[in-house]
């Protein structure tokens, strides 16, 4: 079983890992960008499977974000 602390560095790990699939700048997780009050919706939006979680998590992912307006 994961720790909290284990299940935040998996999702980074799966988000990080997202940016080189995707040759993106960056991939921000759904529930960051609205605990940061940021409207991401504008950027594709992938659900994804991380170890150890049963649901998937909601993820955006920014190619180049000079492209839109964050």
């Amino acid at each position: 079983s994961l720790t909290a602390v284990g299940d935040s560095v998996n999702t980074a790990s799966r988000l990080e890992a997202m940016t080189k699939e995707f040759a993106a700048q960056l991939v921000v997780s759904e529930a960051v960008a609205q605990k940061a009050n940021v409207d991401l919706s504008a950027f594709d939006s992938h659900d994804i499977g991380v170890r150890g979680r049963s649901e998937h998590i909601t993820a955006r992912v920014i190619v180049k974000a000079q492209d839109r307006a964050l």
